[in-house]
């Protein structure tokens, strides 16, 4: 199942509520989820993200520019997918009207989520970017980095400079219950906006 959310960690305060308040409103908000959520649609790229019992995975996929439809055509799993302007604002449109970005904050490298900590692992959350519902729980794309001990520092291993510690866009994605979850490295210096699909894949030919 192709999946994917956004949470964005702000730095503003956000005050905390009862522990009860996060899982329900979560879902009444994500009952019009769109089947397929995705990185990109701007452009000849898009990154499907998919989120599995094991955990996140992504894999890109190259599409090629119709300057006179104003579309990109993509090939997702043997399916032809057409993204057009229209596509792409009614995404814009669905992840600004449920974005849950007031409900985290970022405190002193931790991420909180209505005032609760969220445990990630060893992961110094910088920044995040954008969020929203996704499946009971919050998907996030945001700047985080490994914490590492002295140890696993160059030059005992690694590179003196290795290319996640370069201002890195990641992916965030939080159980909104036990507030555990995992940040995974995507790209670099890149900043793509979730781009969601209201049919499935094959239906926009």
């Amino acid at each position: 199942m192709v999946v994917a959310v956004v949470a964005c960690f702000a730095s503003a305060v956000v005050p905390t509520l009862p522990a009860s308040a996060g899982t329900r409103d979560l879902v009444e908000r994500s009952a019009s989820e769109p089947t397929t959520l995705m990185l990109g649609g701007r452009s000849n790229w898009l990154t499907l993200i998919e989120l599995a019992d094991d955990g996140l995975t992504t894999r890109s996929v190259q599409g090629i520019r119709d300057p006179e439809a104003r579309s990109y055509r993509f090939t997702v799993d043997g399916e032809d997918l057409l993204v057009t302007d229209a596509m792409v604002q009614a995404s814009t449109a669905w992840t600004t009207r449920h974005s849950v970005l007031s409900r985290l904050v970022v405190r002193k490298g931790d991420a909180y989520w209505d005032g609760r900590k969220l445990d990630l692992g060893r992961v110094t959350v910088e920044r995040v970017f954008e969020a929203i519902p996704w499946k009971g729980g919050v998907m996030a794309t945001a700047r985080t980095y490994r914490r590492k001990s002295f140890f696993e520092r160059w030059p005992f291993k690694g590179a003196f400079m290795e290319t996640e510690d370069i201002e890195p866009f990641c992916l965030v994605y939080f159980d909104s219950t036990t507030l555990r979850g995992e940040a995974q490295y995507l790209f670099g210096k890149h900043t793509e906006p979730f781009f969601v699909l209201f049919s499935p894949v094959g239906t926009t030919r």
